[in-house]
Order: structure tokens, then C-alpha cells, then sequence
């Protein structure tokens, strides 16, 4: 029994011990590649590895190159490639990862990885040369407005766009607008403004031309009026106001004419409105102001205006006029200041019911008669000459500023395809000049 269990006990140590030499673990004591750096340029590098336990050795890489991957025997400890980098064609650095996986018997195995870095071009820095330029264009208002440009340099140069104001003294960068592309909806408060890029790198800075934006007014034709107009698509206008000086009638023997300048809120079925009337009667001008609130029969009885007393409140050609109409709470103020004769006339009343419309402000020229036909015929407008309104203004839901900034449509006055009158261009202050054309 004794040499039975010794036979036994060798022949279970043998099997142990060959099971444990079949099935040691695999390890990389060393993989390197060399070079770990090269220039833009590429080149060979080699990878080496020195394992244990190993009987294959794979090099591999994520990047598609010519002799990878590649599978080495490596019982002797030791396995290695060589490999050649394309040049590097790009602006930036490029890395390279490298995995080698060596495998032992029993399906052991092990990953280890080297990187190697291959450095950009070297270029001499250069400073920005601008090869697009901006373009003048013309939107209506509303519609967006793009200004493009470029540069070359080296480094790559940032671009910031900036705008020079009508009427202001220096370039101000605009916020936010620091790609090549400049992209913006049009105002007609915007009317006239000049756009341009700066590229900035470190070895200079380059300026482009400057282009001017032109934003183009609607124009509609109406039978009485001259001017312009702003509509609320949502909300409502709350005040309006703009200056001009009377224009001097122009009186043929025994002409009837008539011609009215004025501020309003409203619409078309309703306008709350104050300013100055000229009549020529049998060919004597005359002056005057007044005030209406056109679809509030409580004020004006008849749809007809106001009409101030000249005793108290004389106009003249070539007075200086300020006219106002605003509505706070329920509760209409008209203001009507002849600053040449030194008088101011203001009038409040609450708002009728129901309410009178405010989808709409307005700066306008009229032919004023109410048992006019349906269009001003050319002999009832009276020449006026030019009349030049300035500092129109509006506010619509809490936000004031001049009437540009409302997206106007002009006006100009018709009769078929007679013009009669029409405004000129509209600054971004609110200024314009409206001319007689019936001649």
C-alpha cells in the first residue's frame, strides 16, 4: 500500500506542475516606441516591447498606416516593428496612439499603449490679409441683413465686426459678433449705418472696408395723406409727437385749398390727432391749429375738428410747432406749443367708449376736407411747398423712441396716378421732408 500511494503523490505533483507552467501570466515589462516625437515632416519609428510569458505579440493602432497591425512571435521575450508617419498636413499637433497585445498559451493575454506626437508645420507668424470684403446692401425693414468677410494669417486671426452710427464720432465694436459672418434683422432706425471687420493675430491686425446698410421703407398710396405710418402688429401705441414749422402757402386767384400737418394715434376707423390747418380761401391764405378726436361723436359732433381760437392761439407761416397726442389710463392728452408766438395749448378727456383705436402712429401731410370725394383732387391740396417734420417720436408698449424704430411705411398722397405729395427719406432721428407734387 505504501508504494501504491507514492506512485500517487508523483504523479499528481507532475500534472500540477506542468498546468502552472502552461498557464503563467503574461506581462510587458517594456514597450517603447522611438522617436516619441517627431516634426511635421514624419518618419520612421520603431516599436520594441520586452514581455514574459508571451508567445505573441500584436501591434496595432487606431490610425489607418502601411504595416499595421502587425503580429510577431515573441517566446524569446522580445518583439518589434518599424513603422513609417505620413507628414503631418494639417495646422494642428497630431497624436498617435500605439497598442501592443501579447498573448500567452491558455488564451492569456495583456495591452499596454505608447504615444508618439507628431508637431504641426513650423510656419513663420503672419499678419492678417483680408481676402473677402463686405458688401453694401439694401433690406427692407425687418428682413435680415448679412455681412460676410475674411482673412488669411497665421495664426488663424479672430474677427471682431463693428458699427458706425449716423451721426456718431467713432467705431463701436457690436457684442456678440466675432464670427466671419455678421447676420441681424433690419430697423429702419438702422437706416445708413456702416459695418466692418477687424482681424486680429499676433503678428498684426487688418481692417476691412466699410459697408453701408440701406433699409428700404414700404410705400403705399393713399388718397389724402402724406407722411409716414407705423402699425402695431401686437400691442398698442401710446404717445406720438413730432415738430415742424408751418409752410407758406402758395394762393392762384380765387383758388379753395386746403392742406393740414399733424401727429395721431388710430386707424382707419378711428384717429386721435392735433396740429396746424392752411386754407386758401378765393386765394388768401390762412392759418390755425386744432385738435380731433375723429370716432368720439362726445368731442367732435359731425367728425369735424377743433378748431382753436386764433385770437388766443394765432398761427402764421413759419411758426414753429411741437404737437402731441398720448393716452395714460383711460385718459387722452392733446398738446399743441407755438414756440415762435410763445403759446401752448393742451387739452385731456377720458377715453370714449367704446375706446378709440391705437394700432397705429402717425407723422402726416393731409388734404383735409371731409366732403372731399374719395381722393384729394390735385386743385384741392394746397401748395405747401416742403414741409420738414423733425424729432418724430412714438411709443408702443412702454418703449419710446423715434418713429424709425417701428418699422414705418410712407405714405404718399394720389389721385389715380397723379401724385399729389410724398415724403422724402426718414432718419434715424425721425426726421424727413414731405413735398407738394399737384402741380
Amino acid at each position: 500500500m505504501a508504494s501504491v500511494r507514492a506512485t500517487r503523490s508523483v504523479s499528481v505533483g507532475d500534472s500540477a506542475r506542468s498546468s502552472h507552467v502552461g498557464l503563467r501570466r503574461v506581462s510587458i515589462v517594456r514597450f517603447t516606441a522611438t522617436p516619441s516625437g517627431l516634426s511635421a515632416s514624419g518618419g520612421k519609428v520603431r516599436l520594441q516591447a520586452v514581455v514574459h510569458g508571451a508567445t505573441k505579440c500584436r501591434f496595432s493602432s487606431a490610425r489607418t498606416l502601411k504595416g499595421l497591425p502587425s503580429t510577431k512571435g515573441c517566446t524569446s521575450g522580445r518583439a518589434s516593428v518599424s513603422i513609417k508617419l505620413p507628414k503631418n498636413t494639417t495646422s494642428s499637433t497630431k497624436t498617435y496612439g500605439f497598442d501592443l497585445t501579447a498573448s500567452g498559451a491558455g488564451g492569456t493575454s495583456t495591452t499596454r499603449r505608447v504615444i508618439v506626437v507628431e508637431h504641426a508645420p513650423n510656419r513663420a507668424a503672419v499678419a492678417p490679409v483680408i481676402t473677402t470684403q463686405p458688401t453694401s446692401q439694401t433690406v427692407g425693414g425687418g428682413a435680415y441683413a448679412t455681412f460676410t468677410a475674411a482673412a488669411s494669417g497665421n495664426p488663424t486671426p479672430s474677427v471682431q465686426w463693428q458699427v458706425f452710427a449716423d451721426g456718431g464720432s467713432t467705431w463701436v465694436n457690436i457684442a456678440g459678433a466675432t464670427s466671419t459672418s455678421y447676420a441681424f434683422t433690419a430697423s429702419t432706425t438702422g437706416n445708413g449705418y456702416e459695418y466692418r471687420a477687424v482681424f486680429t493675430n499676433a503678428a498684426g491686425s487688418a481692417t476691412t472696408n466699410a459697408a453701408t446698410l440701406t433699409v428700404a421703407t414700404l410705400v403705399r398710396s393713399s388718397p389724402f395723406q402724406s407722411g409716414y405710418i407705423a402699425y402695431a402688429p401686437t400691442g398698442v401705441f401710446s404717445a406720438v409727437s413730432a415738430s415742424w414749422t408751418v409752410p407758406t402757402l402758395t394762393c392762384p386767384p380765387g383758388a379753395t385749398t386746403y392742406a393740414a400737418q399733424w401727429p395721431g394715434i388710430g386707424d382707419a376707423t378711428s384717429v386721435v390727432q392735433d396740429g396746424t390747418y392752411g386754407n386758401c380761401a378765393l386765394g388768401t391764405p390762412s392759418y390755425l391749429a386744432w385738435n380731433d378726436l375723429y370716432g368720439d361723436s362726445s368731442t367732435n359732433p359731425g367728425g369735424e375738428e377743433v378748431v382753436l381760437s386764433s385770437s388766443t392761439y394765432p398761427v402764421s407761416s413759419g411758426d414753429a410747432i411741437t404737437a402731441s397726442v398720448s393716452i395714460s389710463g383711460a385718459t387722452w392728452t392733446l398738446s399743441i406749443e407755438d414756440t415762435t408766438k410763445a403759446w401752448t395749448f393742451t387739452f385731456t378727456t377720458p377715453s370714449p367708449t367704446p375706446a378709440l383705436n391705437q394700432a397705429s402712429a402717425e407723422v402726416i401731410a393731409e388734404c383735409p376736407n371731409s366732403a372731399l370725394p374719395p381722393s384729394c383732387p390735385s386743385d384741392a391740396l394746397a401748395d405747401f411747398g416742403a414741409v420738414r417734420f423733425t424729432g418724430a417720436t412714438a411709443d408702443l408698449n412702454g418703449q419710446a423712441g423715434p418713429i424709425t424704430a417701428f418699422s414705418p411705411i410712407a405714405l404718399q398722397m394720389t389721385n389715380g396716378s397723379t401724385l399729389l405729395a410724398a415724403p422724402g427719406p426718414l432718419d434715424p432721428e425721425g426726421d424727413f421732408t414731405d413735398t407738394w407734387y399737384a402741380n
